[in-house]
């Protein structure tokens, strides 16, 4: 994620080896930690992250497709994609779902103050990637409870 985040400052890219090994690690290691857990299945949570990983991708992918019909400019890249599927491959869907959210606000906070300091100018790009690397490691460390409690009614859509 440290390498990710530097690489997508830098040049406004993520790599397809970075983003396809650590979705690779990151379903070796829900493999590995699903067989200590009583709960459920090895291949019943390895599955989940899986689709997950996929279900992450596509959305975002779709988003950024969505976005280029209506402005003719993308909304995302698709490291982004695939950064989002590797957090769907290490947290799971209600990880992404969380890492999504904590990065669209810090993003848009970091937008606004370097728009109104004019550090920033209006229609320029800025890297994704930092935001999301920074999300995901926040879930990894504290857990999704954390943020579902911690982010409330932010979540709205959990409690229809």
């Amino acid at each position: 994620l440290i390498t990710i985040t530097f690489i997508d400052i830098d040049f406004l890219i993520i790599p397809d080896t970075l983003s396809i090994q650590g979705i690779i690690c990151g379903l070796l290691w829900t493999l590995l930690i699903s067989n200590h857990s009583p709960d459920q299945g090895n291949w019943s949570i390895l599955t989940q992250h899986f689709l997950a990983s996929i279900s992450g991708y596509l959305s975002y992918y779709l988003f950024s497709e969505f976005v280029m019909l209506i402005i003719r400019k993308p909304g995302l890249g698709i490291g982004d994609a695939k950064l989002a599927a590797l957090s769907g491959s290490w947290l799971g869907f209600s990880g992404i779902e969380i890492v999504t959210v904590i990065s669209v606000l810090m993003a848009g906070l970091f937008a606004t103050i370097f728009l109104l300091s004019r550090k920033l100018k209006r229609g320029q790009y800025i890297p994704f990637g930092p935001f999301m690397s920074i999300s995901i490691l926040l879930v990894w460390l504290l857990g999704n409870d954390f943020w579902i409690r911690g982010l409330g009614t932010i979540l709205w859509w959990r409690y229809i």
